[in-house]
């Protein structure tokens, strides 16, 4: 994962199969990036290596955007279909501005509408 600081996104290259473990340390390392403040930032996810994470990476992952769900924005891309409906379905249950596409030039723009320089 990458963070650049001045447009405020950060890039996530999704690896199959991935842990809770190195779901926290990933969390924890965009929680040092986007500090104690409520500006906005962005992930733009990467699935197109593999979106098969397990249960525990799902928690992480889903707990962290709960908690900046006001701030956070997320555009993903490459995910597989099942990964897409779970998706859709969180979004639309947490309030999380999430949104996948097929193509990372769509996420990109998604994320530009959302006013990040992506």
């Amino acid at each position: 994962m990458t963070w650049d600081p001045s447009t405020r996104v950060a890039v996530l290259a999704m690896a199959p199969y991935g842990t809770g473990a190195q779901a926290q340390e990933l969390t924890g390392a965009l929680e040092r990036w986007i500090g104690n403040n409520e500006r906005a930032f962005a992930l733009l996810s990467d699935s197109t290596a593999g979106d098969h994470e397990t249960a525990d990476w799902r928690t992480v992952w889903g707990r962290f955007y709960m908690k900046h769900c006001r701030e956070g924005v997320v555009a993903g891309f490459g995910a597989s279909p099942d990964v897409q409906i779970a998706g859709a379905l969180f979004a639309s249950g947490s309030g999380v501005r999430l949104q996948l596409f097929a193509h990372e030039p769509e996420a990109r723009a998604w994320l530009r509408a959302q006013g990040f320089a992506a």
